[in-house]
């Protein structure tokens, strides 16, 4: 019983750093930090830190360009959000070891 309770909760709080520093990141690159604040470890970290900075690189291409990727940069983060959540919700419920 212990461990069904306390297994999670050190893994959230283990978490929660990482979280933070993945979504400052995110937003200091130009992307939505909410998109990026669940990344699935160190793959969200080399696909983060893989993105262009769309902030300082503006002027090198236009206005369309820049939305693209800024919005192929958000989606990428909230896949990633969204399948790590599903993997600690199934964890928290007993499915998956």
């Amino acid at each position: 019983m212990v461990e069904q309770v306390l297994y999670p909760l050190v893994g959230i709080l283990l978490q929660a750093p990482f979280s933070i520093v993945m979504a400052i990141v995110a937003k200091r690159k130009g992307y939505n930090p909410w998109l990026w604040i669940l990344p699935v470890g160190l793959v969200g970290v080399m696909i983060l830190w893989g993105l262009r900075n769309t902030r300082t690189t503006v002027a090198l291409y236009d206005e369309r360009t820049h939305a693209e990727r800024v919005e192929r940069g958000n989606r990428t983060g909230g896949v990633l959000t969204a399948f790590t959540a599903a993997v600690i919700g199934l964890r928290c419920f007993g499915y998956g070891g």
